[in-house]
């Protein structure tokens, strides 16, 4: 990256810019160019609109990206409503039961649904009558 400096005689900002030449050359190093300090605040200004309009874009990407793979997601998933009165079975590795190897069953029940809790958590009771934490 080059190195700024000002000289105080002109009021000017100059640019030592590095050059890829052969580095027994000392001149060739170095290349300086006259910078006018307005046009370059400009021209930074011009460049952070353009980096505002581009992270709106991303976004809308992005979000048009996150809508589509939901649709493609939910197309696979069935909606299914389960009302307190009705059966169903629970799987053993929610209700942390004991491993009975690989034959053993995979799910347990029927439970009775006492109760639809938020976020498609239900309250179950067994067949004692015993309500299930």
């Amino acid at each position: 990256m080059g190195a700024p400096y000002h000289n105080q005689d002109k009021q000017q900002t100059y640019l030592i810019l590095p050059r890829l030449q052969h580095y027994r050359d000392r001149d060739a190093f170095t290349k300086v160019r006259k910078i006018d300090q307005a046009m370059n605040d400009e021209a930074l200004l011009l460049k952070l609109d353009v980096l505002e309009e581009e992270r709106e874009k991303a976004v809308i990407e992005e979000a048009k990206s996150k809508a589509e793979m939901e649709q493609y997601y939910n197309v696979k998933v069935r909606n299914t409503i389960i009302k307190p009165g009705d059966f169903l079975y629970r799987n053993n590795k929610a209700s942390h039961a004991k491993e009975s190897g690989k034959l053993g069953p995979k799910w347990e029940g029927p439970y009775e649904v006492v109760e639809a809790l938020e976020k498609g958590a239900y309250k179950l009771r067994n067949g004692n009558r015993d309500i299930l934490p």
